[in-house]
């Protein structure tokens, strides 16, 4: 897989005004699983809605890439288990996450956890202002847990960004980075993955998946 780097990514992902590709991919992916594998991995309610398209279009669409089948299972198995992970964490006593790479995301507006959290959902304004108008258009409500923290990387480090939204620095947290670091070359994953807010939680005992998502515990 090829990796990319500063005015390369922003060009590839984030265009002003246009979806993320990568994030309206992933979104479809996930849509599609509930169709075709009636969600037997991950269930999202969401999924359809948020991506704007009924079941008959996200199955078509699918089924004319059929190499796309491994990929759909890949998300719908990775989504799982940094939900069942969090899901864990949070009857540990963790009250606050943070959502590295949101895009349609839809775990803030549907989990039965969410009144038990603060959620933040990170992601290039751009992105995420796309996303706001997706859910205005589904009629998504917004719950009072979420705080969106829009975050433009080439000005504004990640810790700078979760303080302005409100991020508790003193509270053990739960990060997930999904379907993101993949693309990244070391200069952008290093430099953000030094940018946690790391001293509060870091003595403690945390799982690392390389690529996939963090889990501080």
């Amino acid at each position: 897989m090829r990796r990319v780097s500063g005015e390369m990514w922003c060009a590839l992902f984030v265009q002003l005004g246009k979806p993320s590709r990568t994030a309206w991919a992933a979104a479809a992916h996930r849509a599609a699983h509930q169709v075709l594998e009636q969600g037997r991995i991950f269930t999202d309610p969401l999924a359809l809605r948020i991506l704007g398209e009924d079941s008959e279009t996200v199955a078509r669409k699918a089924e004319e890439r059929p190499s796309g089948r491994r990929m759909r299972i890949f998300i719908a198995v990775r989504t799982r288990f940094a939900e069942d992970a969090l899901a864990a964490a949070v009857e540990r006593g963790v009250r606050q996450v943070v959502v590295l790479g949101a895009g349609l995301d839809t775990y803030a507006y549907r989990s039965t956890l969410r009144d038990r959290l603060c959620i933040f959902e990170v992601d290039h304004p751009a992105t995420q202002a796309w996303k706001r108008q997706r859910l205005v258009d589904a009629a998504i409500p917004i719950p009072n847990s979420l705080t969106f923290a829009p975050i433009d990387f080439k000005h504004q480090t990640l810790a700078e960004g979760l303080a302005a939204a409100g991020f508790d620095s003193a509270q053990q947290t739960f990060f997930t980075w999904l379907g993101v670091v993949p693309y990244l070359a070391s200069v952008l994953f290093l430099p953000t993955w030094g940018r946690v807010p790391w001293p509060p939680f870091f003595p403690r005992t945390g799982i690392l998946l390389w690529r996939s998502t963090f889990i501080p515990t």
